[in-house]
């Protein structure tokens, strides 16, 4: 189990976001495709900004992170 607050603010955020992420989509745990998908929420966000200076489309990136979370088992009720 993560312990909040070792957290700084922005993990904290990411990690709460991943997790109402994992339960709109059903889903019976967090994976890191949930995580991933909330860090790159953001537009202004830091990882989104370390992907394009990398040469990565965080656009692209998002769209295969939502692709694959919509494709993942569902659980009902999650």
């Amino acid at each position: 189990m993560i312990d909040p607050h070792a957290l700084t603010e922005a993990c904290r955020q990411a990690v709460i976001a991943a997790t109402a992420l994992a339960a709109r989509h059903g889903h019976a745990q967090v994976e890191p495709l949930h995580l991933a998908a909330a860090l790159l929420e953001p537009a202004d966000g830091l990882p989104r900004r370390l992907l394009a200076k990398a040469g990565g489309d965080p656009a692209a990136a998002s769209a295969a992170l939502a692709a694959a979370i919509a494709a993942a088992p569902r659980q009902t009720p999650a």
